[in-house]
């Protein structure tokens, strides 16, 4: 059951976590969850998070994003394309990557341990020059 809200712009979702949904003047609306049950904790990242889009809007401030953020929201905005799975997708198939329109940098969406195995063939002449490298 939902209790009553304080805050105006918070409510409770039926699974039970609590959702901004606000308007935020110079910036716009802005509707995430606060990924959060508690109400306490949903009110108090939900006041960290207007704060800093006020910041942002008000101010010029950046944000700071993930790599994590970034990636999903790329995968959520670029999904539906046909190309996407067979263009961008690494050759092995373990991940994706992207250029960035102007051509300045490009995402990668790749697992821990494709890093790993990446790096480890890389540089496994190093490792053997070294004498670090495992048989």
């Amino acid at each position: 059951m939902a209790r009553k809200n304080k805050m105006p712009g918070l409510y409770q979702r039926t699974d039970g976590y609590w959702q901004i949904d606000k308007r935020i003047r110079g910036f716009g609306s802005v509707r995430e969850s606060t990924g959060t049950q508690d109400y306490t904790e949903a009110e108090r990242r939900a006041r960290a998070r207007i704060a800093e889009l006020e910041q942002a809007a008000r101010y010029g401030v950046r944000m700071r994003h993930t790599f994590a953020e970034a990636a999903k929201k790329y995968i959520e905005e670029n999904g539906h394309k046909r190309a996407l799975d067979r263009d961008a997708r690494w050759p092995d198939g373990e991940g994706y990557f992207k250029t960035l329109t102007g051509g300045n940098g490009y995402v990668e969406i790749i697992s821990y341990d494709k890093l790993l195995k990446d790096a480890a063939r890389r540089n496994r002449v190093l490792f053997e020059k070294l004498g670090l490298h495992k048989n």
